[in-house]
């Protein structure tokens, strides 16, 4: 398969593989950014409003 290079161990078992950026990168750039998603699935919600309040706060936003 194009663009697809198998890693393997000494016993010839694959444990990794890599991925063309080139052939591939508009696939992963989802891949990843649904990873990142993944991750922060547990995290600690708030609204807009409370999100842009705590950023005017620190000056990153302006009223």
């Amino acid at each position: 398969m194009e663009g697809v290079h198998y890693v393997k161990d000494e016993n010839d078992k694959k444990i990794a593989v890599q991925l063309s950026y080139e052939v591939y990168g508009h696939m992963l750039d989802d891949l990843i950014d649904g990873l990142i998603a993944e991750s922060r699935k547990n995290d600690e919600k708030i609204s807009l409003e409370q999100f842009t309040k705590e950023l005017r706060e620190e000056g990153l936003l302006e009223s």
